[in-house]
């Protein structure tokens, strides 16, 4: 499965290039113009139910060519015309609580979503949670 989509919608200082920099994201005095004021996370995405189902399509398959297990986390652009690129591709991405936007828009706290992660490894490595 996967969780909710989320867009980054940028504006101000951060609309020129539209890229979440590491420093941006992580480091808050690293001097560096900060994002968190020049961007919004929208998490789910305002999509259709037909576009949502051609990125989980795009995503899955990515996945299983990659040979990705239990999970990843995909990063993708978007056009106007609703092409997708995929740009990033981590099966070991971070899972702070403070990145968790998408578990969150399921109503999910930091710790249920650690525990569903728990139970997928559990699972493929057990046969059972």
């Amino acid at each position: 499965f996967t969780l909710p989509y989320c867009e980054l919608v940028f504006h101000g200082a951060c609309n020129k290039w539209k890229i979440f920099s590491y420093k941006s994201k992580w480091a808050t005095l690293s001097g560096e113009k900060s994002c968190e004021t020049g961007r919004d996370i929208i998490c789910p995405a305002p999509l259709s139910v037909e576009l949502k189902q051609k990125i989980e399509k795009v995503i899955l398959k990515t996945y299983k060519v990659l040979g990705f297990v239990d999970m990843a986390r995909i990063d993708f652009r978007l056009t106007d015309n609703e092409d997708i690129y995929i740009f990033d591709a981590n099966n070991s991405p971070s899972i702070s609580s403070i990145n968790c936007f998408d578990a969150n828009a399921l109503n999910w706290s930091y710790e249920d979503f650690i525990k569903v992660l728990v139970d997928i490894y559990y699972k493929r490595v057990y046969g059972t949670s």
